[in-house]
C-alpha cells in the first residue's frame, strides 16, 4: 500500500515537474528528470522528447540536448534524423556535456550528419578526454588517429585544441602520427578503467614505436590491467561512460 502510495506521489510530482517545464518555469534539472521518467518508466518517448526539446532549445539544458540528439539517432521519441541529432549533440557540447562533445566528434570524425573535419573532430575529443569530462573512450579516439599513418591534416589556426598535458599551447598545428602523444592518451584512458586503452598501452610497451622505447614493467603493469578489466566485465571493450 505504502509502495503504491509514493509510486502515485513520484507519477504526481513528475506531472507537475512537466507542467512547469512547458510553462517555461521548471530548472533544467526537474525538467531533465520528468523527460528521462516519461522515456524509461511510462516509455512515453513522445512526451519524453517533448520536454527534453524544449529545456534544451529554451533552457540550454547539455543533458537534455543530448537526449534529444539519442532520439533523433534511434528514432525514437523523434524522426530519425543524423543531420539534427549532430545539431543536438553541438548544443549538448556547448552547454557543458562532455558526452555531447565525444559523440559530436564521432559523427565528424565519421561524416555522419554532417560533413567528415577531423581536426573539428579532435577538438571535440579533447574537451571529452580532458577534466572534467574525463570520457576515457574520447581520449582513446584521440590515440587511435595519432597512431594511424597519414598526410597532415592542419588543425583551424584560430587556437588550439591539445591540451598543456599533451604538449598543447594553440597554432597552426598538424595532425600527423605521434607515438608518443598516443601513449599518453592511452595511459589516460587506462587510468579510467577503459580496457581497449590498457590493452593497446600494453602493445605498445612491449613493441615499442616511434619515441616510445620498450619497457617490460610497464608492459605486464598495463598487461595486467588489461587483464584485470576483462575479468570485471568479460571483455577488453566498455561502453560510452555518461550516456
Amino acid at each position: 500500500m505504502e509502495v503504491k502510495a509514493l509510486d502515485e506521489d513520484y507519477q504526481t510530482r513528475m506531472a507537475g515537474f512537466e507542467a512547469d517545464c512547458a510553462d517555461g518555469k521548471g530548472d533544467g534539472y526537474s525538467c531533465q528528470s520528468a523527460g528521462e521518467f516519461f522515456a524509461v518508466v511510462k516509455t512515453d518517448h513522445e512526451r519524453a522528447a517533448r520536454i527534453f526539446q524544449r529545456n534544451c532549445d529554451e533552457g540550454n539544458y547539455g543533458s537534455s540536448c543530448f537526449s534529444m540528439a539519442r532520439f533523433h539517432i534511434t528514432g525514437k521519441g523523434a524522426e530519425q534524423d543524423d543531420a539534427k541529432a549532430f545539431a543536438y549533440f553541438e548544443k549538448a557540447c556547448k552547454h557543458g556535456h562532455a558526452p555531447g562533445c565525444y559523440h559530436a566528434g564521432l559523427l565528424k570524425r565519421s561524416g555522419v550528419g554532417t560533413a567528415p573535419n577531423l581536426p573539428s573532430a579532435m577538438k571535440d575529443f579533447t574537451v571529452a578526454c580532458q577534466d572534467p569530462g574525463n570520457i576515457p573512450e574520447a581520449c582513446y579516439e584521440m590515440a587511435t588517429q595519432f597512431l594511424k599513418a597519414r598526410d597532415a591534416v592542419a588543425e583551424p589556426k584560430k587556437g588550439g585544441w591539445l591540451p598543456g598535458w599533451l604538449g598543447g599551447g594553440g597554432g597552426d598545428k598538424p595532425i600527423e602520427r605521434d607515438p608518443v602523444k598516443a601513449l599518453k592518451l592511452l595511459e589516460r584512458g587506462c587510468e579510467r578503467g577503459h580496457g581497449p586503452s590498457c590493452f593497446n598501452a600494453a602493445v605498445m610497451y612491449k613493441k615499442g614505436d616511434t619515441g616510445v622505447a620498450p619497457d617490460p614493467e610497464k608492459f605486464a603493469r598495463y598487461k595486467a590491467e588489461t587483464q584485470r578489466l576483462v575479468k570485471v566485465h568479460g571483455s577488453v571493450g566498455q561502453g560510452v561512460r555518461g550516456t
